[in-house]
């Protein structure tokens, strides 16, 4: 008769071992989700930022050629150039094309650095989806080897 209870005893500390082994490595992979969810909130809230700094860069850009060129058109009135024709006109229109070419640099960049935060914010959010569902898994798995063990069939 001992050795019954012991055997019995002993099926208990199994299960619970392996219970507890179980329910300790889905809170470690709940952790790990919830780390690269706030991964990704990160990565995102760089993207944003990138895009925002490329915003200001870019009227600090359109700030500084209109004061170039006024500069510009101050001078020539001065030396008594008159402004808008020949010369003058070729003058301040290398103005704005500078311009542009610094803008559309400035924010080609900034796409591409906002566009590899973003991947990143995707790709630990895919990671958190797949950490859970491997708990979920586990939770399964978990539950099909309890009603196996206890005899009962769930089909």
């Amino acid at each position: 008769m001992a050795l019954a209870g012991a055997s019995i005893f002993s099926s208990f500390a199994s299960m619970f071992s392996a219970w507890s082994a179980s329910k300790t490595e889905k809170k470690l992979y709940a952790i790990q989700a919830r780390m690269q969810e706030l991964q990704a909130r990160a990565a995102q809230n760089q993207a944003e930022d990138i895009l925002r700094a490329g915003n200001q860069k870019v009227a600090s850009i359109t700030y500084q050629a209109g004061q170039a060129k006024a500069s510009s058109k101050v001078s020539m009135a001065a030396a008594g150039v008159r402004v808008g024709t020949g010369n003058s006109a070729e003058v301040l229109a290398s103005h704005d094309i500078v311009k542009e070419m610094q803008v559309n640099q400035t924010i080609a960049n900034t796409i591409a650095q906002s566009y590899g935060a973003k991947r990143q914010a995707v790709n630990a959010s895919n990671k958190a989806i797949a950490l859970l569902a491997i708990r979920h898994k586990l939770d399964l798995e978990r539950n099909r080897e309890l009603l196996d063990k206890w005899g009962i069939d769930m089909q």
